[in-house]
């Protein structure tokens, strides 16, 4: 995240006006991101919303890729959170883990039902973070376990 700091710190003029006035407060008061370099993260509510997260009805979206979308940003939103729910550990090596939380129940049972596997679904983000010839040999290995599970 640290390379994304001055990327976050340009959209958010462009994207403020999505977000709730509980969040931009929490923006006034404890800022944007937090940490310390190496271990950058953007400010969370509660320790759950993220200070970006906007709601149509119930449910959270991303006030960044919002702007992003609309064409009021060039930047869509950290890779960290492009890739959710997949985090990326570098130490001591690079890996994937799943993450799950109660709240995208009801998004994973959507993919099941549409048969949307979690590579497909995060086709951009992998292969903006890793490349296009690592996506494409991860896909080549998924698709070889299901054939041998």
């Amino acid at each position: 995240m640290d390379e994304e700091i001055p990327e976050l710190e340009r959209a958010f003029p462009a994207i403020a006006h999505y977000l709730p006035v509980r969040h931009l407060e929490a923006i006034q008061t404890s800022g944007m991101y937090e940490g310390e370099p190496g271990s950058w993260a953007t400010t969370c509510i509660d320790n759950k919303a993220c200070v970006f997260v906007y709601y149509e009805g119930d449910i959270a979206k991303c006030s960044l890729e919002k702007g992003y979308l609309n064409g009021e940003t060039t930047w869509r939103k950290p890779i960290s959170c492009h890739l959710f729910p997949i985090r990326v550990t570098s130490q001591p090596r690079t890996m994937l883990r799943y993450e799950t939380i109660e709240e995208c129940d009801a998004a994973v049972e959507r993919g099941e039902q549409e048969h949307i596997t979690l590579p497909d679904f995060l086709k951009e983000p992998l292969i903006r973070r890793f490349g296009e010839e690592w996506y494409n040999e991860f896909i080549e290995v998924c698709n070889e376990h299901k054939r041998i599970s």
